[in-house]
Formats: C-alpha cells, sequence, structure tokens
C-alpha cells in the first residue's frame, strides 16, 4: 500500500482541502489548505485489528508549539498496544504538514503498530491531494468518480471516491470521503474511510481496511482540539 501512495502522491506539503461554495443550489468545495498552526493539541483514539480478532488499541497526542523566528516544534506522544512513544521535530509555520509527514514516516520502524495506525493522519489525505490537485475538481455530497493509475502506460489499478455524507467528532462536522482501490483484475485491495471538517479543515477520523493483509483494519479517531 505504501508504494501505492508513494508513486501517487506529489508533496504532501502543498496540501489542499475542500472549501465550501454554492453553485447552482448546489453545495460544492474546491482544495483549501489544511489548517496547522503554533497552539494546536489533537489527541486521536488509535485502534488496530490484526484480522484474526487481535485487537489493539491506544492514543496519541500531537502538539504544534511556538519556538520563535517562525519555527514551531511538533511533537507526537501517546500509548499504543502497551508500548510508549515520544518524538518531535521543528518546522517552519508554512511546513508544519511536510515534518508531520516526515515525522510520522521516517520512525515507522521504531513504532510499528502504533505508526500504522497514525500513517492515515497524512497518507490519507496526502494521497487524496495528490491524486485530484491538478484536476480542478470540485466536490459535492454524492460526488463518485473512477480514477486508473499508470506505470509507464499500463494500467495497476482503480481509484474510485465517494462522498455519501457528513459526520461530527468532538462538535466539528465534516464530509466523509470513501475510496475503495481495485488492481487491474478488479479485485478490491484496500478500503479507506475518512474525515476532513468544514471550513478550518482538521483531520477528524480515518480508518482503512487492508484486505491484501488478511482484512486488518486500522482506525484513528479525534477525541479532543484545542487551540
Amino acid at each position: 500500500m505504501l508504494l501505492l501512495v508513494v508513486g501517487l502522491v506529489s508533496a504532501f506539503s502543498g496540501c489542499d482541502f475542500l472549501d465550501g461554495l454554492i453553485e447552482d443550489e448546489v453545495e460544492k468545495w474546491e482544495w483549501e489548505p489544511i489548517l496547522y498552526k503554533a497552539g494546536q493539541t489533537f489527541v486521536y483514539e488509535m485502534e488496530s485489528d490484526d484480522g484474526d480478532g487481535e485487537v489493539m488499541v491506544g492514543e496519541t497526542e500531537i502538539t504544534i508549539t511556538d519556538i520563535g523566528n517562525n519555527e514551531v516544534e511538533i511533537a507526537v506522544s501517546g500509548e499504543f498496544n502497551g508500548e510508549s512513544f515520544n518524538i518531535s521535530g521543528t518546522a517552519d509555520q508554512d511546513e508544519i504538514p511536510g515534518e508531520l509527514f516526515n515525522l510520522v514516516y521516517s520512525h515507522a520502524n521504531d513504532y510499528d503498530d502504533a505508526f500504522q495506525v497514525l500513517s492515515l493522519l497524512t497518507w490519507q489525505p496526502a494521497l487524496f491531494e495528490g491524486f485530484f490537485l491538478e484536476e480542478d475538481d470540485e466536490f459535492f455530497i454524492g460526488f463518485n468518480e473512477t480514477r486508473g493509475y499508470y506505470d509507464n502506460g499500463t494500467l495497476l489499478g482503480t481509484i474510485t471516491t465517494n462522498i455519501p455524507g457528513t459526520d461530527t467528532y468532538v462538535g466539528m462536522e465534516g464530509f466523509i470521503v470513501d475510496v475503495i482501490f481495485k488492481d487491474a483484475d478488479g479485485e478490491e485491495t484496500d478500503n479507506w474511510n475518512f474525515c476532513i471538517s468544514f471550513g478550518d479543515p482538521i483531520f477528524l477520523m480515518g480508518s482503512a481496511e487492508m484486505i491484501e493483509d488478511d482484512n486488518k483494519t486500522v482506525l484513528l479517531e479525534l477525541v479532543s482540539y484545542s487551540d
């Protein structure tokens, strides 16, 4: 799955999300930068099910702190399946998404179980941005579209994106995005589901079912937010 995402994502640091507009009495959205700024604290519940009934749970806190000179410290800490983790890095104010991406990816081997869940926070919106960024698409409730991805002209598979409705987490409403991955033979390989808030875009929830990996599922859900 990571190879697929790496091939589709151009750059997470430019990640944009959707800004509502009204056109022909149908609410639509265009891309708008995700909101990451100094002073934010996110707390997410984490869960992983290996497909055989073994469920691991935990929680992570992400804080963004102003350290002066237009820089911030990004700290990611928590506990998952009895194992604690605590990592941090610094970035310019306008480079927070990219540094968060790098933090999660560069420590994936150190905290394999926990960071497979945390990767939802970075891979899901990064793929969404990378796959649609050049297309100037407008999105709306009921949006449904299938696109192929290729290697030197050879079809590797398809990605179907659907926006079925909205949901609310910690008092913030967001749009739901369902993503179905299929290989070149039309067999499902992964199913993603995530929720991004309206207004100031914040990652509210993400889940993934990895069909090719014994139907393993992972879930990340925002339970507390402050700024």
